[in-house]
């Protein structure tokens, strides 16, 4: 659901860019949310080594299962612990389906359905202000009681600003953290984008299959609910995450899809820049919101070789 504001914000917020050729893979099959849309170094390094042995959990290959309090997740692989947190009304498998089978032989990946999402429903979303930070706080709560004592955060959309919450109020957990389409506050033109996804009914039929297969006839209230939540938080001052980011220890991976429609540059710079040496910021100069899904083969391989080396320099041609 992150990647639907893409598409729907598209044909009014495109902008010119220089083309550039960066990855020739062919688009993938979009997961049922995903399919909505169509530098300097960290001071701070650890090696692969003392990331392996500073996890307690044991080891999985592939299992799902449901936390003591509702949180479903999906998880694979051997190795660190990486969480991911999906966007919008997504879930760990719709928005991290290739993260899942393709970082797994490096990493455990452990992907949740936020409460009130997916699997993890009841209970129904709360979606009063604040829920991000709740949703923070869940994903600390399901990484403790799965045995984790440290562990990586990658996040997409809202999940990446539920990921920087989490990192900045849990630095002793989060050693690495990973964001890309978030932003850490609304302005009014990001709530002008949001408002053109109102009526449901005018998305295409694909789009609001993919979204009925997972909520029926659900989905349009909570749609309409979420949007009044951003209003909200826009009414309020519109910061989401942007005092966290000056409380962040761990070394910090952005990335960015320049032609994001629903994401304008503003924000991964703005994120980099109260980050300082802490952070990197890695472009995709063709890339939307979904970069995680159209450049899947790249994404996964910048983000692997940052998790296991923040200080490893990241392939030039989509590097700033």
């Amino acid at each position: 659901m992150a990647a639907v504001l893409a598409r729907c914000c598209w044909r009014s917020l495109r902008r010119r860019t220089p083309s550039m050729t960066i990855a020739t893979e062919a688009p993938s099959s979009l997961s049922p949310a995903a399919m909505m849309s169509r530098v300097s170094g960290p001071t701070a390094a650890t090696t692969t080594n003392s990331l392996a042995a500073s996890h307690r959990a044991a080891s999985t290959t592939s299992s799902s299962g449901k936390s003591s309090f509702g949180m479903h997740y999906e998880r694979r692989g051997n190795g660190p612990p990486v969480l991911c947190l999906p966007g919008a009304l997504g879930t760990g498998k719709s928005d991290f389906g290739h993260q899942l089978s393709g970082m797994s032989k490096d990493f455990t990946v452990i992907a949740p359905d936020p409460l009130g999402y997916g699997q993890s429903r009841p209970p129904d979303r709360d979606w009063s202000v604040g829920f991000i930070q709740r949703d923070a706080t869940d994903a600390q709560r399901l990484m403790e009681e799965l045995g984790y004592d440290t562990y990586s955060v990658i996040g997409w959309s809202d999940g990446a600003n539920s990921a920087t919450i989490l990192a900045a109020n849990f630095p002793e957990q989060v050693n690495r953290l990973v964001v890309f389409g978030g932003n850490a506050f609304v302005d009014d033109d990001d709530l002008a984008c949001y408002d053109r996804t109102a009526d449901v009914s005018q998305w295409s039929p694909r789009m609001r299959e993919s979204m009925g297969a997972i909520y029926g006839d659900h989905f349009p209230g909570m749609w309409a609910a979420w949007l009044r939540s951003m209003r909200e938080l826009h009414a309020q001052g519109g910061k989401i995450c942007d005092d966290e980011l000056e409380r962040i220890q761990c070394p910090v991976l952005i990335l960015h899809g320049v032609l994001d429609p629903m994401v304008p540059e503003q924000h991964p710079k703005h994120i980099k820049n109260k980050l300082g040496k802490l952070g990197k910021l890695y472009l995709f100069p063709e890339g939307k919101h979904n970069v995680h899904i159209r450049y899947k083969g790249v994404f996964n391989e910048v983000v692997t070789s940052f998790l296991k080396n923040p200080k490893a320099p990241l392939p030039e041609i989509m590097q700033a």
